[in-house]
């Protein structure tokens, strides 16, 4: 089959096995080009013969394993798969180094760090600079990892939490195959995204369970995968089912569907509602997310406002602290931004403060769900050591692969359950104690496009680099422990009363409840009007009328005439969210109303 360069090749082995298609293609007099940064594993390929073109492909196509597209008009988002969100620094850089290329390193401290040992920074070495708690007696939590593709081995990991960590305790690790996978080891990137994510989860909490759910990388796949984890799996007449779930994959927003993006979200509400925790990585290529179309996006399911998107930081020696800033040498920086698609979530009120002014523009984005909601470590210049295929990754790992796994090793150790979310508490907490929770980030950016002003820069409080900032996990745990914190007032409440007295000698007596935020991030005005009426030898009765809405202060009105026959029941109202005004509860047998007006 003739073939009209250039022509796509996707390897699906990973970038290592590409470098050796590469050097095929070229002895074989092929024009090769690297086009797209965020793909990896992609490579282009020109030659003036369409014919030997043709052959060339087809050739690859039944000797190797990889994805053809014999036209650029198919687009990467066409690929239809997920990628994983690590990388992984030069040979030539193995040891701590100033933070992502960026000219500014000047930041708070989060702590002396700790010593590194001859195994580097470990996911020990991170959870003590991040001062995390230790294990709660009698701990025992399920962590689900989701996994596209690939294996590990299981020498791998106890090297790792025995030689390198030296735990005693070890992880239980279950593989559940997905969708009829069949998980094997190759050395590919999926089986590093799967030995990153086990090692640094099981390292930090060691008496987890962890739940690797493997499945084929399409849409599907990756949708059957979490929803196998949400749903748990029974083992020899055990059933574990995850209370916390790591995803250290994703692709922009705009490579899904507008229905598998609803799909996916409708998983993780429902995620929610059961009690459990998704931490999900933000991403490695920046504001725009590789799009490559000078806007910013952000990276699914990051964006979803029913996970914990989880941002990078950098660190440089001193314990100095920023944003894994946007290197155009290395092609990477930690994801995050706005939503084009779901809304703000209730938590992120009074605590995001979206950019104006920007170029490109996000005067659209207003009032989209910001992302990320906390960061730590991604930066592979100031990497991560695992341990892969009988070698020692001294400190090369980076990307927010390593950061979703870290925080649910975090919720491990802690071990709770929330009375809303995870997220919701998170936020609660950051209202009454970010000084001690949280190490605000304020340096650094993750601006990856092309002529911008600067879209996305850290600032004090929230930023769209770092969230809510790094974590300091005692003192969150501290906090998270009391329940969700007390927050100041957010509202103002006034209430006015109004007593008529009826010709028969009854009284009505109309209460109007206005209740006005004290946010600017909310709009409206929820209004409450109950009614009592007495009568001559008719026991009271009180009617609760539904929330109702309305921007003006209500005045009430008194019913003209006493009701035939007011029954000795209550009518209670049931809790309705911001949206349009329900319709009143009324009593059938009374001819009188209180209505609050405006």
């Amino acid at each position: 089959m003739s073939c009209v360069s250039p022509c796509l090749v996707h390897c699906l082995q990973g970038a290592h096995a590409r470098q050796d298609l590469i050097a095929k293609a070229m002895a074989f007099g092929f024009d090769v080009k690297i086009p797209y940064d965020h793909l990896p594993h992609a490579f282009t390929i020109s030659h003036p013969d369409s014919k030997l073109t043709g052959e060339f492909l087809d050739r690859l196509e039944s000797e190797s394993n990889v994805a053809v597209f014999r036209s650029l008009e198919l687009k990467p988002r066409d690929l239809g798969r997920m990628r994983p969100h690590f990388r992984r620094a030069p040979a030539v850089t193995l040891s701590l180094v100033t933070a992502s290329s960026s000219s500014k390193t000047q930041e708070k401290k989060a702590g002396a760090a700790p010593y590194q040992g001859p195994y580097g920074q470990t996911a020990s070495y991170f959870a003590q600079y991040y001062n995390f708690p230790p294990v709660t007696p009698g701990s025992a939590p399920v962590i689900g990892i989701v996994s596209l593709d690939g294996s590990y081995q299981q020498s791998d990991l106890q090297y790792y939490w025995q030689r390198c960590l030296g735990l005693t305790t070890l992880p239980k690790v279950i593989h559940v195959a997905v969708d009829g996978a069949t998980p094997t080891f190759t050395g590919s990137d999926s089986d590093i995204e799967n030995t990153l994510d086990l090692q640094i989860a099981g390292g930090i909490c060691p008496t987890a369970t962890l739940l690797l759910f493997s499945a084929p990388n399409t849409n599907k796949g990756f949708y059957d995968a979490i929803n196998a984890a949400v749903i748990g799996t029974t083992v020899n007449g055990v059933l574990y089912k995850p209370s916390i779930v790591s995803i250290s994959w994703g692709a922009p927003e705009n490579q899904y569907s507008n229905s598998s993006l609803q799909a996916f979200n409708q998983l993780f509400q429902t995620a929610v509602s059961l009690g459990i925790t998704i931490t999900v990585a933000c991403g490695d290529s920046g504001s725009d997310d590789g799009v490559g179309d000078g806007q910013p996006h952000a990276d699914f399911p990051a964006s979803s406002p029913y996970v914990t998107a989880c941002g990078g930081t950098s660190l440089a020696s001193g314990g100095i602290e920023s944003a894994w800033t946007w290197s155009a040498r290395y092609q990477w920086g930690t994801g995050g931004g706005i939503s084009r698609i779901f809304p703000a979530p209730s938590y992120q009120r009074g605590v995001v403060t979206y950019p104006t002014g920007t170029l490109p523009s996000t005067a659209t984005l207003q009032g989209l769900r910001a992302l990320p909601d906390i960061a730590l470590n991604a930066d592979p210049l100031s990497g991560w050591t695992i341990y892969f295929n009988n070698q020692l990754l001294y400190n090369e790992m980076g990307g927010t692969s390593c950061v979703a796994p870290a925080m649910a090793g975090l919720l491990g150790l802690m071990n709770l359950r929330y009375s809303v979310s995870f997220n919701t508490s998170l936020y609660a907490a950051y209202k009454v104690a970010a000084a001690s929770c949280f190490v605000d980030i304020t340096i650094g950016n993750n601006d990856s496009i092309a002529g911008s002003n600067g879209v996305f820069p850290c600032t004090s409080g929230y930023d769209f680099c770092t969230g809510l900032g790094a974590v300091n996990g005692v003192n969150l745990f501290s906090v998270l422990q009391k329940g969700t914190p007390a927050q100041p007032p957010s509202t103002t409440t006034t209430t006015t009363v109004t007593t008529t007295t009826l010709p028969n000698g009854g009284t009505t007596t109309c209460t109007c409840v206005t209740v006005t935020p004290n946010t600017r991030q909310v709009q409206t005005v929820l209004v409450e009007s109950k009614r009592s009426v007495t009568c001559p030898a008719v026991s009271p009765t009180t009617i609760s009328v539904p929330l109702t809405m309305t921007m003006a202060t209500p005045t009430c009105t008194a019913p003209t005439q006493a009701p035939l026959f007011v029954p000795a029941v209550s009518i209670q109202s049931q809790p309705v969210p911001l949206a349009p005004t329900p319709s009143f509860l009324v009593a059938s047998t009374s001819r009188a109303s209180c209505k609050c007006r405006h």
